[in-house]
């Protein structure tokens, strides 16, 4: 039930509030969580704007479909605010997130403003603050890069701007001025059209903007000073730029679009059966008899709406079980209130529900990956913001129950967060290691691979890489996708790998020749396109479980190997003074005769899908001295297999047993032979 809060209390509630905020959303920010390849990847799109002013984003599909020069994906208004942000005030990947950490902060505060305005409760505004602080899945919006946090922002801006700005002067006592009506309705159009432009899922804003527009007259009126037609007008001309600017391009997309489309449906297909299949193996059983389809979505909105990355699940049913608890509260509400719905001082009920109503069909229609719960979340709150009619100023009883609901959903959220909250609170601040850390080493070891930085002028060499490795390969990177897929026809000069990216696109990226050998077809393209480059460098972040391979055009195989590996207290730079070949006798590879004592890194390149990994001939034990030992990350299919050998004299180590590999090499990192048990 509510209970009555003194001002005092009230005040308290709020510090108790900001507080939480601010643990949960702001300390630490630049170190937890670490980045993923999502948050890495996109990041390319600001950095190349700052860098070096163009709008590209050539990690998918740059240039077989002409992706990268009219951005088919993601689409050209995606990343714009936060690219003029960076461009205001400089890149870094830390800035970025403080960037969506304040949209995010301005997302919860209109809708709480809404709340306190038109809920006819103060606690239940408090409810939807402690919501917007508590819940994980908010929790990681505000830590991260992605689509969400510009599109959540400003779709809401879309809802919210109308009701707050003209509702404003009106309740001051203003004559409704059309000028200010027109600016406030051309301003939330083309909030809307800047978030629905930028993602498919934001379509759901539009609904409730339509409500407002054919069905609000009589609200609106006395407060805009607009006829239907002139406010129709206003929103057309603020949203239609936005919208022309993010389709027009594609018609120059080569192929057309709808073969782009085809091409990444492909893609989005094989990773939505990913996140069913994830699904599904956590849905209870019961609700199988819904159907596969319904009983997973039902889970995936119960996993991602309020309680994303939820590690005790006892603490997070409250959140995962709220969206079927708020909703049902809601649809009912606006069940008994349906006559003052379709009145003018009913039209916040209306809006509300229409948000919520928008956000979840798309959702629904959309895909259930892991981050896009939150628009179900942000349509909960909205619509708890501005509810029907009877809860507003009907029976108490229906504002206990929502005001319940949300007070469940909040404090699950916090318990949930009390892990995360701790990784922020005991994060190491100082030498940490940031996404910032990451990306300048990567650009340190490309640049020490590759070259510096072409000018236009120059020879600009065709480099390869991933969304997460791309960083090494700036500003020449292309996407090695386009060798998977069999549609790059030039020239390799380089590739930058992240080891666990390449094995995933291995497994899932679609291609035209079907599935039966998709993957065996796939790894003999990648193979056979850095058959004729040597292995330049090997990074491996540690505090990400990350492994960067670069492999280059060298002149001869006396380049020397630099390893780069970087730990959570300090970061080793070696290079390999000398190397030698193994040579090759049937499935045996030999050693030369006589071998200079050191710690070696050996890489064996596979000739195939699922190579077996070398072994000594002859070892019999695990821990017997001048073992291979796997370096970093381990086995993965399609770059070399990569591990450490410790040679202690100058007797050539045992013969390796390797089938289905091409070539071996040895690179001597030190001559001390210690220096491989810190790697």
């Amino acid at each position: 039930m509510i209970i009555p809060l003194s001002p005092k209390q009230e005040r308290l509630t709020i510090i108790a509030i900001a507080v939480t905020w601010y643990i949960f959303h702001l300390h630490a920010l630049n170190v937890v969580p670490l980045a993923g390849a999502d948050e890495t990847s996109l990041l390319n799109i600001p950095f190349r704007f700052v860098k070096l002013g163009d709008w590209r984003y050539p990690l998918i599909y740059s240039d077989t479909y002409n992706a990268g020069d009219v951005r088919a994906y993601p689409f050209l208004l995606s990343f714009a605010p936060r690219a003029l942000f960076h461009e205001l005030i400089g890149f870094s990947p830390g800035l970025s997130r403080w960037f969506s950490a304040l949209l995010i902060l301005g997302t919860a505060m209109m809708t709480v403003v809404l709340a306190v305005r038109h809920s006819g409760s103060r606690q239940i505004a408090l409810a939807i603050a402690a919501v917007f602080a508590a819940s994980p899945t908010i929790f990681h919006l505000s830590r991260s890069v992605r689509f969400e946090q510009e599109t959540v922002f400003f779709g809401v801006a879309s809802v919210a701007l109308p009701f707050l700005l003209l509702n404003r002067a009106h309740n001051a006592g203003a004559t409704p001025r059309p000028w200010r009506g027109a600016f406030v309705w051309g301003l939330a159009s083309a909030s809307c059209a800047l978030a629905a432009g930028a993602h498919p899922l934001p379509l759901g804003f539009g609904l409730p903007l339509a409500v407002n527009i054919f069905l609000g007259h009589a609200y609106w009126a006395p407060r805009d000073g607009l006829n239907r037609i002139g406010r129709l007008g206003c929103v057309l001309a603020g949203g239609l730029p936005f919208v022309l600017a993010s389709v027009a391009p594609l018609t120059y997309v080569n192929g057309g679009y709808a073969n782009y489309l085809a091409a990444m449906a492909g893609f989005v297909e094989q990773r939505n059966n990913t996140f069913i299949d994830l699904y599904a193996a956590i849905t209870p059983s019961f609700l199988f008899l819904l159907g596969r389809s319904a009983a997973v979505e039902i889970t995936a909105i119960a996993e991602t709406t309020f309680a994303w990355r939820n590690e005790i699940k006892v603490l997070s049913l409250g959140a995962k079980i709220s969206p079927f608890i708020i909703i049902p509260i809601l649809l009912t509400a606006a069940f008994k209130s349906q006559r003052r719905l379709l009145r003018a001082d009913g039209l916040p009920g209306l809006v509300g529900l229409s948000t919520l109503v928008g956000l979840v069909a798309v959702k629904v229609l959309y895909s259930p990956s892991t981050h896009y719960g939150v628009y179900v979340a942000v349509g909960c709150l909205l619509a708890s913001a501005m509810p029907p009619a009877i809860i507003v100023d009907g029976p108490i009883i229906w504002r206990k129950l929502l005001f319940g609901a949300l007070a469940l959903t909040g404090a699950s959220s916090f318990l949930t967060s009390i892990p995360h909250a701790g990784d922020v609170i005991t994060a190491k601040l100082w030498n940490a290691f940031t996404l910032d850390r990451k990306l300048a080493f990567l650009r340190e070891e490309g640049e020490r691979t590759f070259g510096p930085i072409q000018n236009a002028s120059q020879h600009s060499p065709q480099l390869y890489t991933d969304t997460v490795a791309w960083m090494a390969a700036f500003p020449q990177e292309h996407s090695y996708l386009e060798i998977l897929s069999g549609t790059n026809t030039g020239p390799v000069d380089g590739v930058a790998v992240d080891v666990v990216s390449l094995d995933w696109f291995l497994k899932n990226l679609p291609v035209a020749e079907g599935t039966a050998a998709a993957q065996e077809l796939k790894t003999e393209r990648f193979l056979s396109a850095i058959r004729p480059l040597q292995l330049a460098t090997i990074i491996h972040a540690r505090p990400y479980g990350e492994d960067t391979l670069l492999y280059s055009r060298g002149l001869n195989m006396n380049t020397p190997l630099r390893l780069r590996y970087i730990t959570g207290n300090g970061d080793i730079a070696l290079e390999a003074d000398l190397s030698f070949p193994l040579t090759r006798t049937g499935n045996e590879w030999v050693f030369p005769d006589s071998v200079a004592p050191g710690c070696y890194v050996i890489a064996a390149r596979p000739s195939g899908i699922d190579p077996y990994p070398p072994t000594m001939i002859g070892a019999t034990v695990p821990d017997e001295p001048e073992q291979l030992a796997p370096l970093g990350m381990g086995l993965r299919t399609g770059v070399d297999m990569l591990f450490t050998l410790v040679i202690s004299s100058t007797t050539p180590p045992r013969s390796l047993s390797a089938p289905g590999i091409e070539r071996i090499d040895a690179y001597r990192l030190s001559p001390a032979p210690t220096i491989c048990a810190k790697l």
